[in-house]
């Protein structure tokens, strides 16, 4: 059962990479529609506003993501994350509600910079979950990234503009809400001095007693981790590499 409770913790964090394969790959649906006469803004975009319109999310991505790899570990992994997929949600508000030109095009932008959430899902799963399957779930982020785009060009060319972008909506809203429902990585607790958080949020993940065997186990493990020891030889100071993978994880993310 401590298997499962990660798998399904994964699966809702990295669904708002799934979020972010939707809205990266709207504007190849909509752009024709955005360019033509019978346009559902307020006129049709002109050649700049188009290939903005193609290129303003990468943008806020370069803009979004450092700020976010900076504040993973100040406000911790799964307010990032909630962050991250509020700017997607106000996005889609602004695209469901507005028929400016301009407006779509800060929402493109807000949606970009939502994109930080490739940085915040690997780590956070890389936190959560024990050894045996960590490798597995972290590919979940570019999985359900690829998943997606693949559902938004599909929908996109089936759904009318209205319907098509209420949905977006919904699932943006949805994949938010259910980030409630999870707790802080034990890691960011630990390193914030919260043992005895992070020995609950052990619990929740490995889906066991609070004073379980397995939990008092994965907390020393932790805890060793983060205190230096000595060697045999009384001279050379080592870490424990138990947890190396994770500070791995977070330097290959910010390349």
């Amino acid at each position: 059962m401590g298997i499962l409770n990660q798998i399904i913790c994964t699966l809702i964090a990295s669904f708002l990479c799934f979020i972010l394969g939707l809205s990266y790959a709207w504007p190849s649906s909509t752009m024709r529609l955005f360019q033509s006469d019978n346009t559902t803004l307020e006129r049709p975009m002109g050649p700049t506003e188009i290939a903005l319109f193609g290129s303003l999310s990468s943008i806020g991505a370069l803009v979004g993501t450092p700020p976010i790899g900076i504040f993973l570990d100040i406000i911790g992994r799964k307010y990032c994350a909630m962050a991250a997929g509020l700017m997607s949600v106000l996005a889609w508000t602004i695209i469901t509600t507005c028929i400016k030109v301009e407006a779509i095009l800060v929402a493109i932008f807000l949606s970009g910079v939502g994109g930080a959430v490739v940085l915040v899902v690997p780590v956070y799963v890389g936190e959560i979950c024990q050894e045996s399957i960590r490798g597995t779930m972290t590919s979940s982020s570019m999985i359900f990234y690829g998943i997606g785009m693949l559902a938004s060009y599909v929908l996109g060319g089936y759904l009318e503009y209205k319907l098509m972008v209420y949905i977006c909506l919904s699932l943006t809203i949805l994949g938010v809400i259910m980030l409630l429902f999870l707790r802080e990585t034990p890691l960011y607790l630990m390193k914030k001095g919260m043992d005895k958080e992070a020995q609950k949020s052990f619990a929740f993940y490995r889906n066991a007693a609070f004073d379980s065997k397995i939990v008092l186990q994965e907390m020393d493990t932790l805890r060793r981790a983060f205190n230096p020891v000595m060697d045999d030889d009384g001279g050379t100071t080592i870490f424990v590499t138990i947890y190396i993978s994770f500070i791995n994880l977070q330097a290959k993310s910010h390349l």
